[in-house]
């Protein structure tokens, strides 16, 4: 079982120990200690802790962002979803997706600009994309990179 967190690459190693529950990584491993090491109950142990680790991660970095770009949401919310990296209400709330954790940081930080240009622009004009390119001049590429590592992270899970 392998875990992307972060555009990094860990093996999932699982210890039994009785009445214990945590989870670290190091090096290339995510260590998870639980009383059950069945594969099914370790991967949902590990999707509960990025869950968590997005929510927090992924409100502190909007929380830079909008204060390093002044532009501001009211609110972010979470899905898991599919298609989309995130999107951005006329209302100015941010709804992301959890699965934005599991790729680099930069990447994260070029969808998060991007969704936080939308509170400014709502549209994918010339002037939008001059905004997101204020704070981040390698959109271009990152966008590709983007689409190349969800591909990637896609076809690895359909492998397994």
């Amino acid at each position: 079982m392998m875990l992307h967190f972060l555009g990094r690459r860990y093996a999932v190693c699982p210890r039994t120990a009785f009445d214990e529950r945590y989870i670290w990584l190091e090096g290339e491993a995510c260590h998870i200690v639980t009383p059950v090491t069945q594969e099914e109950h370790v991967q949902r142990c590990v999707d509960r802790w990025v869950e968590r680790e997005a929510r927090v991660y992924l409100t502190q970095r909007v929380r830079a962002l909008s204060q390093e770009t002044s532009w501001h949401v009211k609110r972010v919310s979470f899905r898991r979803q599919s298609t989309i990296w995130g999107s951005c209400s006329s209302a100015k709330n941010l709804s992301l997706n959890l699965h934005l954790i599991h790729v680099d940081p930069l990447l994260i930080d070029y969808v998060l600009i991007h969704e936080l240009a939308h509170t400014v622009e709502m549209n994918h004009s010339r002037a939008f994309w001059r905004l997101v390119g204020q704070y981040c001049p390698e959109y271009p590429q990152r966008k590709r990179e983007l689409v190349r590592v969800h591909r990637e992270i896609k076809e690895e899970a359909n492998m397994v």
